[in-house]
């Protein structure tokens, strides 16, 4: 029986860890090949494929918007200079970004208790959310950020355990990257600095100690020094140019806007729908909050409950950094795609509060993230999809459409406009695509209502607008309609 059971947990286990964390990747690595190109990683590509990224450190040219996220930018560049221009290779580095992100969640919960349900659970949690596995199949700077945190927190756990200074120069390289992939990291890095130092400071009581432990820190402080070294001038045009107003005013508002992205527009609850998940969010917090206070003493107990207090100390700062940024900078609270960072977050917090738990009530905290692990894995089957990415849905059926109009007939290059919206993702396919029956497409925030156009891509309120030069043509699915012009002059392009 011994046996058996020893060939179970050294074999078949890690075996089921690798099947879900391949069907997880497999899900992402569809959705990368078949979801149309969204508006902002078109925008990256169009105007990032031929930029020499080196001179993004000290030229304002890079930096017109926030869409520049510098190591999507670089992987982007030399995927596609591998494999050519296609939606696929352009996004291959995120996906590249989710195995990363599975391989270290994987080996962190392995790492942090032996206790197999809370395993199984932790990993759930850390990789079954639909709205961070959108990110790990778009070419943007937000997956592969949090492949960084993950990479940072497995290699900050081995730091605490092990105490060997080589592990702090990985974790402090995890942050970078992250930084480097999306700015808005910078308040991780800044959070995991400043917890391990209150953490120092909180159990030592000879000053002396306190700082020579402190000097571990030399490959964080090192690292920083580098980064503020490099991104001083890029977010200082970022600021002068208004690109950290995105966000909301209020810290409930953030929650709100993070309980909606979580849920994906799925109804359980109804009408209440968010109300009800926000308040099952936050009776969670509250809870794990009374039951850490009342078995402290015990919760944080040995390595794995001193990372719990660096994992509970990193996202209290981070709210903290959040707060004065607002008040004193005038930046808002973070929301959707910025706010990316409190999912692996959040879900790492709260296993690790159940392992702690597990150590007093084994079975409670076992049921507790089974339950959660289970809908978990009902949600991701419910919510997810191969149709659209939540932030850029409207895209959905760019590529439909744009396959539909080279599929038209016409004596001279159709002159075909469309909504902003749509400008980017379908100036993509025309590039990547190499489609010459259409003119070049034309970048423009207003509606030009008269009949220059050919046809026209709009969204479904915009047909009426156009109703008097135009008439429905085909809509695609709810997010686009495609008109085309009433006059005679438009009958030489034959359907």
């Amino acid at each position: 029986m011994q046996q058996k059971s020893t060939f179970f947990f050294q074999r078949i286990w890690p075996a089921l860890f690798l099947l879900i964390g391949g069907a997880l990747l497999t899900y992402t690595s569809l959705r990368a090949y078949g979801l149309s190109m969204t508006h902002d990683e078109s925008s990256t590509f169009l105007n990032g494929i031929d930029q020499p990224l080196w001179r993004c450190f000290f030229s304002p040219e890079c930096w017109g918007t926030a869409n520049m996220h510098l190591t999507n930018t670089f992987l982007m560049q030399l995927s596609v200079g591998i494999f050519g221009i296609s939606g696929w290779a352009v996004r291959l580095p995120n996906l590249l970004g989710h195995l990363v992100y599975l391989i270290f969640s994987y080996r962190l919960v392995r790492s942090l208790t032996d206790d197999k349900p809370l395993q199984l659970g932790s990993f759930v949690l850390l990789s079954f959310h639909p709205y961070l596995l959108e990110f790990f199949a778009v070419s943007r700077g937000y997956g592969l950020a949090c492949s960084g945190l993950m990479v940072t927190f497995y290699y900050l756990l081995r730091y605490q355990a092990e105490g060997q200074k080589k592990y702090a120069w990985y974790y402090s390289l995890g942050l970078a990257f992250a930084v480097m992939s999306n700015f808005t990291f910078l308040l991780l890095y800044a959070a995991v600095g400043g917890a391990l130092m209150l953490g120092i400071g909180f159990r030592e009581k000879s000053l002396q100690a306190i700082w020579q432990e402190k000097a571990q820190f030399y490959p964080w402080l090192t690292v920083g020094v580098g980064l503020a070294l490099l991104l001083y001038k890029p977010l200082s045009f970022l600021r002068a140019g208004g690109e950290f107003s995105y966000g909301t005013d209020t810290l409930w508002e953030s929650y709100q806007f993070f309980i909606m992205d979580t849920i994906q527009g799925e109804g359980y609850f109804g009408a209440v729908n968010r109300e009800v998940f926000m308040g099952i969010g936050l009776a969670l917090m509250l809870g794990a909050g009374w039951l850490v206070i009342q078995h402290r003493d015990r919760i944080f107990q040995g390595t794995s409950g001193r990372f719990f207090a660096i994992g509970l100390l990193v996202t209290g700062l981070i709210v903290l950094m959040m707060v004065l940024q607002y008040y004193l900078l005038g930046t808002k609270y973070l929301r959707n795609r910025t706010a990316i960072m409190f999912v692996p977050l959040g879900a790492l917090c709260y296993s690790l509060f159940l392992m702690q738990w597990g150590r007093i009530q084994r079975l409670a905290a076992q049921i507790t993230i089974g339950v959660l692990a289970a809908f978990a894995a009902f949600h991701l089957l419910r919510a997810g999809n191969q149709e659209s990415v939540r932030e850029w849905a409207y895209d959905a059926q760019t590529h439909a459409m744009i396959q539909y109009m080279t599929e038209k007939e016409a004596a001279e290059p159709i002159r075909l406009g469309m909504h902003w919206y749509f400008t980017h993702a379908s100036n993509f396919y025309v590039q990547a695509e190499e489609i010459e029956k259409l003119e070049p497409i034309i970048y423009e925030k207003e509606l030009r209502v008269n009949d220059y156009y050919h046809y026209y891509y709009v969204r479904p309120e915009d047909v009426g607008t156009l109703a008097e030069f135009y008439e429905v043509e085909r809509a695609f699915g709810r997010v686009g309609v495609l008109l085309r012009k009433k006059l005679a002059t438009n009958a030489r392009i034959k359907d």
